[in-house]
């Protein structure tokens, strides 16, 4: 008994997974930078301490 993983049915169209993809990415991306944007503005573009 196998079960199919989503990605492997055949239930979408076939741009829905690059254009899914692509969405994590861009919010992935956007939340690296707003939470650099948050560090930065808290400490200063260089932290004291550190190494």
């Amino acid at each position: 008994m196998h079960s199919q993983a989503a990605s492997r049915s055949d239930a979408g169209p076939g741009w829905f997974r690059p254009v899914a993809g692509d969405l994590l990415f861009a919010l992935l991306i956007a939340v690296m930078l707003t939470s650099a944007g948050w560090y930065i503005s808290k400490n200063g573009w260089t932290a004291t301490g550190g190494y």
